[in-house]
């Protein structure tokens, strides 16, 4: 398996017709052919890095090897774009190193991140090492049986939790940061710092 395939497999869905219907304003917008079709739109604002939209402009150019476009032509096909359509694309991990996504999943919204996260963990898996991995979560993954699946998998892992999940363990701990130990039903030992 080629190490984007999942990725580009992703991107492809941008091009159906039902996720296009989904995400334009208009009824008309999209329908004809020009340089920002709607997946490409999509594309741009998922890969956006903090530049100028000029320089954001020019690199996606020429990443994709297409002709440039202006500002004021991305601002024209952005007023035609439902952004309520990235509310479908629930989960993903992303190459903090290397700026770039490894897997992620379209699903309806209501889809558990958590679940998406298992999906993508296995994705990854299969294009790197475990010891070639470290996870980040934010708040609402951080479960037993999450720690659990990454321990057994051999992957390093942070989580941000709330200051009342695992009370009775972070009791025990002076000031914000600190280490705890959790047993899982399997016996394995967890440190969390």
């Amino acid at each position: 398996m080629e190490l984007f395939d999942r990725v580009n497999s992703v991107f492809e869905d941008f091009k159906s017709e039902s996720i296009v219907e989904q995400g334009r304003l208009f009824e008309k917008a999209f329908t004809r052919k020009r340089k920002l079709s709607f997946d490409r739109v999509a594309l741009f604002l998922l890969n956006k890095n903090g530049l100028t939209q000029t320089l954001e402009a020019y690199n996606f150019s020429l990443g994709l090897n297409i002709d440039n476009f202006s500002r004021q032509a991305f601002c024209q096909a952005r007023m035609k774009f439902n952004p309520e359509i990235f509310k479908t694309i629930s989960g993903g991990i992303y190459d903090c190193l290397n700026n770039m996504m490894i897997d992620f999943q379209i699903a309806p919204y209501k889809t558990s991140e958590k679940e998406l996260a298992y999906k993508n963990i296995e994705k990854a898996l299969k294009l790197f090492k475990n010891d070639e991995i470290i996870l980040i979560f934010d708040r609402g993954y951080p479960s037993i049986e999450f720690f659990q699946f990454l321990t057994e998998k051999n992957i390093k892992f942070i989580f941000r939790i709330k200051k009342d999940n695992y009370k009775f363990q972070t009791n025990k701990i002076e000031g914000n940061k600190g280490i705890i130990n959790l047993k899982t039903k399997k016996n394995h030992q967890i440190r969390i710092n």
